[in-house]
């Protein structure tokens, strides 16, 4: 096999937060539909990871794109201080996408 071994998905989304300077902790609760907590001073926010095959594109709207996931993340048990990302994985890129609640796209490495 040639060229680096693609890290996990999770491993992934815990090393972009550290770098970004928050901390993580991972949802163990099936029945809440996301993947884990960051958190850094006062911000608070809910992730939810989706690995996708191909790119979404430069300008896309994530609430068409992802409908399920999106409305997944905004019906969430949670305080509305708690922030709501979802964070997109491509097969061939080494980022990671994110929507904070469908409002914002931006891009992490």
């Amino acid at each position: 096999m040639k060229g680096k071994q693609p890290e996990n998905l999770r491993t992934g989304w815990i090393d972009c937060a550290h770098r970004m300077g928050y901390f993580c902790a991972e949802n163990n609760e099936i029945a809440l539909p996301f993947d884990g907590l960051m958190y850094r001073a006062a911000i608070v926010v809910a992730v939810k990871l989706k690995k996708v095959r191909y790119s979404p594109g430069e300008d896309f709207i994530l609430e068409k794109k992802f409908p399920d996931e999106v409305a997944a993340l905004r019906t969430l048990p949670l305080p509305p201080t708690v922030a709501r990302e979802l964070w997109l994985r491509t097969q061939d890129e080494r980022e990671c996408l994110w929507g904070c609640g469908g409002h914002r796209t931006g891009t992490g490495r």
